[in-house]
């Protein structure tokens, strides 16, 4: 008989663990999709005005280059947010996930293409060969 009440114990433990656990589950995806809303919407009006910049005020080519790379980390921040929420989705099970291949010399000579600016200002030289060459 104790031994019963042991196992129905145990399970009545498990089950409120579940629903806590499930419960904190939701909170997670919660925080996450309303985390990655807010910090989305002002990427986008930011990237808005950067283009309208870019296209309208013909920048001296320096100025230009400049916007240019605020413009490409702005894309990626976005893109950056754009996978956290994706990431809460499949945690849910509301996005499938899907697989394709990268070319991942693009992505690190990108990569450290938005590091430049800051390696020179700082002294230090950042030599990114260029991929089409090798």
């Amino acid at each position: 008989m104790k031994k019963t009440e042991t196992i129905k114990s145990n399970e009545k433990h498990i089950l409120i663990q579940s629903k806590a656990l499930k419960e904190t589950s939701r909170n997670k995806a919660l925080f996450f999709s309303k985390l990655t809303h807010k910090i989305s919407t002002p990427l986008i009006l930011m990237l808005g005005t950067l283009q309208q910049v870019i296209e309208e005020q013909s920048p001296a080519s320096c100025t230009q280059e400049r916007l240019l790379d605020v413009s490409s980390n702005a894309h990626q921040l976005l893109l950056m947010t754009n996978n956290i929420l994706d990431i809460s989705r499949l945690e849910e099970g509301n996005l499938k996930p899907t697989y394709s291949f990268g070319d991942i010399r693009r992505y690190t000579y990108d990569l450290v293409s938005r590091f430049e600016i800051v390696a020179k200002s700082k002294g230090i030289h950042l030599e990114n060969t260029n991929i089409s060459s090798s």
